[in-house]
């Protein structure tokens, strides 16, 4: 059953880690809803606590799956081996199942354009496929699964994406039977340490991911837990900067002609006015402010606020596509609904603001949704932002249509706003105040585009 997500980034969401919970993670810790003679279990203690202090629902979602995972990482087997080799076992046994449909796949290929010729398809060919079938089918009849499918099926039904399957190759959430399950409170800085550098030496991951599980355990033991770690001995990931994805102002323009719609107002406020995706997604009505032509970004990177200039071109666009939606905005209001997210408790201080024109959504999604972190029996309707990954499709489909030979997201509209505003002569210091940099030092990146050969310095060839 799919479960409505909304604020602050939940529009769309199709599934969630707190939809998954019940299949069975770590049962001797995550439960549902503890009656009230009962100790509420840990996640449920974390999640309260993240709530009190007003985490974003993305940090909790994340928050908690880096808990999940390094209860899981330190699992152990009842005869007390490590289930380091299991893991290990799991990711062989995954990569060669992957293989072999992958042969049966192309073996019955040969077979379908075998038969279309006229031959036989039960010759040396249907043989073969008879025998790489036999790969597909275990355990279709319920019973007969061989442990290797066996495995594999454990690892895909764990309920997470198939992208941070291959990254961790950690087993599934409903594998509880046989395993004794560590609580953190009885773990501390020595698993912590291998569980972090684990990810770094082994899994490969990226500074900030590690970092990201760093945080997260660090949360649980000193708000939660109430125990603070000592010095943590963890191999750091390391990896040098990369030279960011920029796009000439011609292929700017190509990709904002296959965009269109409200998709192609929101590309245009990322590149004219160097907004990250989440930014543009958020912006309310109240901070966009055509009389002085600049846009108000509120609780930015770092929980920053800054101003940015409001493009001329995109102006009279964005005042059509606002009246638009204040009549949609209207048409709930006759209904009953028009609320809206407010963050920080503002919807406790200001009662009738969540209905307000102002504080509504730039970019609202399409329908209303409920709010998951209402009270069950009450829930509580409101509309959001549209979903993220409809903006990061659109642009990724435009790229492509566009003939733009390079790995362009979101994220490199942003890119070209600042290179192309250095390129114009503008000063650095104005460049770093529009992105809302903190240090220099991260503007600097974009001065790579100043120094590349052909600009400043001519190739011997030429």
């Amino acid at each position: 059953m799919k479960t409505p997500l909304l604020p602050g980034d939940w529009a769309g969401w199709e599934e969630s880690s707190m939809a998954r919970e019940s299949v069975g993670l770590v049962t001797a810790i995550v439960a549902e809803e503890p009656p009230a003679d009962k100790p509420k279990k840990l996640l449920d203690r974390v999640r309260e606590v993240m709530r009190v202090r007003r985490y974003s629902i993305r940090t909790e979602e994340a928050y908690l799956d880096w808990i999940r995972r390094f209860i899981q990482f330190h699992a152990r087997n009842e005869d007390g081996v490590e289930k380091t080799e299991e893991r290990k076992t799991v990711a062989t046994a995954t990569s060669s199942l992957r293989r072999r449909n992958t042969e049966y796949g192309q073996l019955k290929s040969e077979g379908t354009q075998s038969a279309h010729h006229g031959e036989s398809v039960h010759g040396r060919t249907g043989s073969r496929l008879e025998h790489a079938g036999s790969v597909r089918s275990w355990g279709e009849d319920g019973g007969q699964r061989r442990p290797l499918q066996k495995k594999k099926r454990e690892v895909c039904d764990d309920g997470t994406s198939s992208p941070a399957r291959e990254t961790y190759a950690l087993p599934g959430r409903g594998e509880s039977e046989g395993k004794t399950w560590r609580h953190p409170a009885e773990m501390g800085e020595a698993e912590v340490t291998e569980f972090l550098t684990y990810l770094a030496t082994e899994r490969k991951v990226a500074a900030a991911t590690q970092n990201q599980a760093l945080s997260a355990l660090l949360f649980l033991y000193e708000q939660v837990l109430e125990r603070k770690l000592k010095f943590l001995n963890v191999e750091r990931s390391s990896r040098p900067p990369r030279v960011p994805v920029v796009l000439t102002k011609e292929e700017v323009r190509a990709v904002l002609a296959h965009l269109k719609g409200d998709y192609l107002l929101m590309a245009e406020l990322l590149y004219g006015a160097g907004l990250r995706l989440m930014e543009c997604l958020r912006l309310r009505v109240k901070d966009v402010d055509f009389g002085h032509g600049y846009i108000v970004v509120r609780d930015g990177k770092g929980m920053r606020d800054r101003v940015t200039m409001l493009p001329v071109e995109s102006s009279a666009a964005l005042r059509s596509h606002l009246e638009r939606i204040q009549e949609l905005h209207q048409q709930d209001l006759a209904r009953g609904g028009g609320r809206v997210y407010l963050p920080f408790a503002l919807d406790r201080k200001y009662r009738n603001a969540e209905k307000s024109w102002v504080w509504q959504y730039v970019f609202p999604a399409t329908k209303p949704s409920v709010d998951p972190r209402s009270d069950e029996g009450q829930a509580v309707v409101r509309r959001h932002h549209v979903q993220e990954k409809n903006l990061q499709n659109a642009v990724k489909m435009a790229v492509a249509q566009a003939g733009v030979n390079k790995a362009a997201s979101c994220h490199s509209l942003r890119h070209s706003f600042a290179t192309h505003l250095l390129e114009n002569g503008y000063d650095i210091r104005t460049v770093q105040e529009l992105l809302g940099h903190k240090d220099v030092s991260t503007t600097m990146i974009y001065t790579h585009v100043l120094n590349r050969p052909g600009i400043g310095v001519r190739s011997p060839l030429d």
